[in-house]
């Protein structure tokens, strides 16, 4: 009978190739004692279909100059496009702000915890008296719209967390 030649290519990491002849479903030349594997079978560290390469190098760094910044001159530097360096107004009166953010799904296991963060009337922003707020950036997946409804309804903002 006729024999059915087939040529594989085995790939072998660090991008070397070994290609082998099958015949009849049997890998010849690379089978067998230890003997013939020496004879018949091509040395994988030396022969590849492939050439080895490496990481690219990468260009040699500058040393970073550091420059020490100029003194601001109030006379060239004025409001609304520049503002020198200050302590006025003082700093313990610069409003301070805090955003409350939360990710993904709004379920009815989580929304218990919201309700109680946000539904309770002495969790107060200090300085306007008004109740605190939250962005829910919520996604589709086990959302529970009826609770993000109630959010909505209690003054948080709702957005979108992303499209899958």
């Amino acid at each position: 009978g006729t024999k059915a030649v087939t040529h594989e290519k085995t790939v072998i990491p660090i991008e070397k190739t070994v290609e082998t002849d099958i015949i009849n479903g049997e890998n010849r030349g690379c089978s067998g004692d230890k003997a013939q594997q020496l004879k018949d079978c091509p040395d994988i560290g030396t022969t590849t279909k492939a050439s080895v390469s490496s990481p690219p190098q990468a260009p040699p760094r500058k040393d970073p100059v550091t420059k020490k910044p100029e003194q601001c001159n109030t006379n060239n530097c004025k409001l609304p496009n520049c503002m020198c360096e200050s302590t006025n107004p003082p700093v313990r009166d610069m409003p301070q702000f805090v955003m409350l953010t939360f990710d993904d799904a709004v379920t009815p296991f989580n929304m218990e915890f919201y309700q109680e963060l946000l539904r309770d009337p002495k969790r107060k922003n200090k300085a306007s008296g008004c109740r605190i707020a939250a962005t829910f950036f919520v996604s589709a997946e086990y959302l529970d719209y009826p609770s993000v409804n109630e959010l909505y309804r209690m003054g948080n903002e709702i957005a979108l967390h992303s499209i899958r």
